[in-house]
């Protein structure tokens, strides 16, 4: 899978096992970048591309973009919706049984009540698995703990409920430590997540353990090949756009 952004002819090969970091220096480059990022995961057009060489995918479907790592939340509507749709499946296939004694049972419960009442009831009989779990108010218990178990535990659950497996995060560096950054690389390693990191504050590169674009004041773009072992660029070769 390849990410391009055409604006600067930037061009990305994901890859599992892979740990992606672009820096971008230039404040109104960044801004731009991550604001066309932004308008594409909601469905809008922008600059980048996401293909396989062959086929073209929407951003929105295949990528999310988090700009905001405390806004993320498990029970997200759009997570619960697909979570009761996955529960609603098991139901229909073990649990047939329980279901028609448990719709029996409310039929005749609710027929006791309303001949309690001086008054004439109309009332629904038929109920999904969804009402049910709605009514119960059944959510994915989470939310808890540090910063970066919360987000562990929000990609952990969006790859497997939503089968989404590309994140990008925005200046993720600054909110959490190298060691909370080691555990998120091995994590996503572990459950074959490729994550990228966009940031506009170049630091603590660390080129063994991942694979880095630094976008300059003047945007050239240097590439960790590029990159000396103390993660600075030695300027050898750049590449240059004039946006």
């Amino acid at each position: 899978m390849r990410l391009v952004y055409r604006e600067l002819d930037l061009e990305i090969n994901l890859e599992e096992n892979v740990n992606y970091v672009i820096y971008i220096e230039r404040q109104d480059f960044f801004t731009r970048f991550v604001e066309s990022l932004w308008r594409q995961q909601n469905g809008e057009e922008g600059a980048f591309l996401l293909s396989d060489g062959v086929k073209e995918y929407v951003i929105a479907k295949e990528i999310q973009v988090i700009v905001n790592p405390f806004d993320i939340s498990c029970n997200h509507k759009r997570i619960i919706t697909k979570l009761y749709q996955e529960i609603d499946s098991i139901a229909m296939e073990e649990c047939v049984e329980e279901l028609t004694l448990f719709q029996q049972q409310s039929i005749r419960l609710i027929d006791k009540l309303a001949q309690k009442v001086p008054y004439q009831l109309e009332y629904d009989l038929e109920f999904t698995i969804e009402d049910l779990l709605k009514l119960f108010d059944v959510k994915i218990s989470s939310d808890t703990g540090t910063l970066a178990e919360r987000i562990i535990d929000y990609l952990r659950i969006v790859h497997q409920i939503m089968k989404q497996h590309m994140f990008i995060f925005v200046n993720l560096r600054a909110y959490l430590t190298e060691e909370e950054m080691q555990l998120l690389y091995e994590f996503c390693s572990y459950e074959k997540i490729i994550l990228i990191l966009v940031e506009n504050v170049c630091k603590n590169c660390n080129s063994d353990k991942e694979k880095i674009w630094i976008i300059d004041k003047d945007l050239c773009i240097i590439k960790s090949d590029e990159l000396t072992a103390h993660g600075q660029c030695d300027g050898s070769v750049r590449t240059q756009f004039e946006v």
